[in-house]
């Protein structure tokens, strides 16, 4: 039987669009299989991104909660119930090698709460902004931060901050909270905050265990230098500085902007307010001082401590013989200095 040309032409048209169908098919389940891969691949992305955020954290605290810490403060404990040494001998070794230590895990410990504070200031911003602004100082941040959380529930003025801020801080502080423009964190981020915070408090409280006793064992770790400015400001000195090598290098005039305060929070003038005086004012010679020779004694003990510094650094002096020489040296220049008459300023 012989085929119709027309027939046989529309069979194979036919054909082609059941093949064609088919493998129309064929792709919408390929595509519906890589839609679920693709949400299977964002799932998976969520999932690393919460432990990775979870590692970073961890590798920011490296310090907290480790043994090495554990065994250290334990090791001071026993050293704490022991009579302070007198200046450093080949028997207090031990103390002396635990101050060095403590000194060294000070300067660690500032590390870690710069930028544990780092991660919750970037955390926290989305859900008060302002509140950077607001607050400069780190500790007070942190502290804020944590019994603000998500302004329980929304109302701010159910949040007490007493005893955290001053009363007018406070009010500054719920005034704005109530028109930021910052939205509530989801739970497991501010989880993650919370704690941030909470290990951030726990490392100061450390810190400052650390530099307690470095203080009580500063007659044997820098006698001359502990002489002139006392145990309690030259362990302050050498927290800031690093240690006592580094101190020993510092030149007189970096000794006197130790700890300075550059700015203030409050936007009131900073004339009379002392902002720029370092922590070695805060040593008896300074404050014992008339006001008007206070520069002048604060200058000299500078230039003093940079000496002290590198008398102890090299073991020399133990008994602070050295250092006392320097204070009634500088005791006598004040004296001359406040019994010489002051010129007359002429304009």
């Amino acid at each position: 039987m012989e085929l119709n040309p027309i027939q046989s032409l529309q069979d194979q048209y036919l054909n082609d669009l059941d093949d064609l169908a088919d493998s129309d098919g064929d792709h919408g389940s390929g595509g519906g299989g890589d839609d679920d891969e693709m949400e299977e691949d964002k799932e998976f992305d969520e999932a690393e991104a919460e432990m990775s955020a979870t590692k970073d954290l961890a590798k920011l605290t490296r310090l907290y909660g480790s043994q090495k810490l554990e065994d250290h403060m334990a090791s001071i404990k026993v050293s704490m119930d022991r009579s302070a040494p007198m200046p450093y001998t080949p028997e207090h070794k031990e103390d002396y090698e635990l101050v060095c230590k403590s000194n060294d895990l000070v300067y660690e410990l500032e590390q870690e709460t710069v930028a544990l504070t780092t991660y919750v200031r970037q955390s926290y911003s989305p859900r008060f902004p302002e509140l950077e602004a607001l607050i400069q100082n780190n500790l007070d941040y942190i502290r804020t931060v944590r019994r603000l959380g998500n302004f329980d529930g929304g109302d701010v003025t159910q949040v007490d901050l007493t005893g955290v801020l001053p009363s007018a801080t406070i009010m500054v502080v719920t005034v704005t909270a109530t028109t930021t423009s910052g939205k509530e964190l989801p739970d497991d981020a501010l989880e993650k905050v919370t704690k941030a915070a909470e290990q951030v408090l726990e490392l100061d409280a450390t810190r400052l265990q650390l530099l307690e006793y470095i203080e009580s064992r500063m007659n044997i770790l820098a006698p001359n230098l502990t002489v002139i400015v006392g145990s309690k400001v030259a362990a302050q000195m050498m927290a800031m500085a690093g240690g006592l090598q580094e101190l020993s290098r510092m030149p007189a005039c970096n000794v006197q902007m130790m700890g300075a305060k550059r700015k203030v929070t409050n936007g009131m003038s900073t004339a009379a307010l002392g902002v720029r005086a370092g922590v070695i004012n805060q040593c008896p010679m300074v404050v014992n001082s008339p006001p008007e020779f206070q520069k002048k004694a604060v200058k000299l003990i500078a230039a003093k401590c940079t000496l002290a510094a590198r008398v102890d650094a090299s073991n020399e002096s133990p008994f602070g013989d050295v250092g006392h020489k320097f204070k009634d040296l500088i005791q006598s220049t004040l004296l001359h200095v406040a019994g010489t008459p002051q010129r007359e300023h002429i304009y």
